[in-house]
């Protein structure tokens, strides 16, 4: 109800701006009957209503006293985020309304109802549980931001040593916005060097909220060596999947072509440009340690196996030559990604294998 006051308020304002304008000597804002603003000069004016506060901004050609409705008197006045003294603004109680001298220019003003005693930004630091992390034990990091303007911003920093697979959650205050990491489901995300999670909150009346992120490993990035394809592919032992022979293709589409030239079985798959897109292949796997040969392997792709419901994850790095940003490398790179999970018996099991764009691009 107070976000829709706000905004009809806000409406009302933007709508009478202009035949405030345009009245002699100064600037006059009226709705049904009650003065809203008032300005000894022409100026522009807008602002918000809410419970804590009237929050206004104001262009003026020079400086000049203005009056603005606050129905009640504010317990503090702020002018561009600074506090203004008490003996430089006043509280007209017959009309409801609180004056003070605004100087040239554009000028924010605040009239606060709460005890918020600041607008300067605060920064804030939270403690982040990791536990297991992917190096095994826990793992502590700093959720750093600012709280400024009743919202608090801040982000995780992941760090290299810990790729992985993760479950993420937040408290119910928060938003999640993991950066430069794949999404796997809802809480699951693939985080390396070069990722962070970003959480926002609301911090009504400036105070730091309550925030808490936790995040549990849930699969391990694997090592990753180049191998010969040809030696590879004459193994007897080898489990052959060809990638444009896919299961599932969920959350977008992607093109197979049969005319592309030195390409295994005579087709590939392009055009994987959405976002988001995941490739599900269902093969037949053995316990203990599985190699899977990953080929066009691109920045942002990911790869998942899963054995026996244990997921495991090769995230990135050239498939023949592993770079330690952790990305996959350029189309046509050959190689083999280490895989374990299952059980260590000769012991057939269903497995599952899954790939994903984490950018648009094709």
């Amino acid at each position: 109800m107070n976000r829709i006051k706000e905004q009809m308020m806000a409406g009302l304002l933007a709508s009478t701006i202009l035949a405030g304008a345009i009245l002699a000597g100064g600037t006059q804002l009226t709705y049904e009957g009650k003065t809203i603003f008032e300005s000894e000069a022409k100026v522009s004016f807008g602002a918000t209503y809410g419970d804590r506060a009237v929050k206004a901004v104001v262009n003026a050609k020079e400086e000049g006293k203005i009056s603005v409705r606050t129905d009640k008197k504010p317990v503090r006045v702020f002018v561009n985020r600074e506090l203004l003294d008490a003996g430089k603004w006043n509280y007209l109680d017959d009309k409801k309304m609180t004056t003070l001298v605004v100087p040239a220019g554009s000028t924010s003003v605040q009239f606060r109802f709460d005890d918020m005693a600041t607008l300067k930004p605060m920064a804030l630091v939270y403690k982040v549980a990791v536990d297991p992390s992917a190096n095994g034990g826990k793992l502590s990091l700093d959720l750093k931001g600012v709280n400024v303007d009743e919202k608090f911003s801040g982000q995780v920093a992941w760090p290299e040593n810990a790729a992985g697979l993760y479950e993420v959650t937040v408290s119910e205050n928060s938003l999640l916005k993991p950066v430069n990491a794949s999404r796997v489901d809802d809480k699951t995300y693939f985080l390396t060097k070069g990722s962070a999670l970003q959480v926002d909150a609301d911090a009504p009346g400036g105070k730091a909220p309550d925030v808490k992120v936790t995040a549990k490993c849930v699969g391990n990035a694997v090592s990753v060596k180049s191998q010969n394809r040809e030696k590879l592919l004459a193994r007897k032992d080898i489990i052959k999947v060809e990638g444009e022979a896919f299961d599932r293709m969920i959350g977008g589409e992607v093109s197979i072509s049969k005319e592309h030239k030195n390409t295994s079985a005579g087709g590939c798959i392009f055009a994987w440009g959405t976002a988001g897109t995941r490739l599900e292949w269902d093969v037949k796997v053995p316990g203990g340690k599985i190699l899977c040969r990953v080929r066009d392997g691109r920045p942002g792709d990911c790869l998942i196996a899963q054995v026996r419901g244990e997921r495991q994850v090769r995230g990135g790095g050239r498939v023949d030559r592993v770079r330690r940003d952790g990305r996959l490398g350029p189309q046509q790179s050959e190689g083999m990604a280490g895989l374990r999970g299952g059980r260590r018996e000769r012991q057939a099991c269903d497995g599952r294998i899954q790939g994903w764009r984490q950018h648009a691009g094709s």
